[in-house]
């Protein structure tokens, strides 16, 4: 028979183990309110010509996951301070508007992924990136980065909603509402600019 400070003993590991357990899926394993948003260098293009001159892929095409089920990777420093991050996209391709593709399913790079605390995880972008939503169809410029994936340029002024003309305006202003980074005059001026592009590329490739 166990004696009674071997069932305090066990009693006391079970609540430990029980207690870990609800941490770790209803604490670390959560999903955070708000977005870390940090600036980033990178090549602007403010027009849609400019834009399709520099990307080497241009395709229509709809992300066949949730974000929170895709790939996402983030290196830190030794510090543990955010080094670089992103999340790999699968798209089911429609339509190749410039470059070579002959798959009808494509991997991306997008700027943006979760970083990983002690309260939950955090989602965190450059330059107000949003990320694209499941089966929405997108127009997307594409270019290859140094490890040869394809990565999503311009920001977000680099992947167009064709499902809804307001859906990347407005998900950027409300994304960057509460950011240090844009004020509401700097949203309101890059919804304009990313209306502008989008009708210019549909005209340009007659979508």
């Amino acid at each position: 028979m166990l004696t009674l400070n071997k069932k305090r003993w066990i009693t006391a590991i079970a609540i430990v183990l029980g207690l870990l357990t609800a941490y770790y899926f209803f604490v670390f394993n959560s999903y955070k309110a708000g977005i870390i948003d940090v600036s980033a260098s990178y090549v602007s293009y403010d027009n849609a010509n400019s834009l399709v001159d520099s990307a080497e892929l241009v395709i229509v095409a709809s992300p066949i996951a949730d974000f929170d089920d895709r790939e996402h990777d983030i290196t830190t420093y030794l510090s543990g301070a955010v080094e670089d991050f992103s999340t790999k996209t699968e798209l089911k391709v429609q339509n190749v508007l410039k470059g070579d593709l002959n798959e009808e399913f494509l991997s991306v790079i997008e700027p943006i992924s979760y970083v990983q605390n002690l309260d939950g995880k955090q989602k965190i972008t450059r330059e107000g990136y949003v990320e694209m939503q499941k089966d929405h169809e997108y127009l997307i410029a594409l270019k290859k980065n140094s490890f040869g994936e394809y990565s999503v340029i311009n920001m977000t002024n680099g992947v167009f909603d064709l499902n809804t003309p307001e859906t990347n305006s407005s998900s950027f202003t409300s994304h960057n509402a509460a950011s240090d980074s844009f004020s509401i005059e700097e949203g309101h001026e890059h919804n304009l600019k990313h209306e502008e592009m989008r009708s210019d590329l549909l005209n340009m490739f007659n979508l």
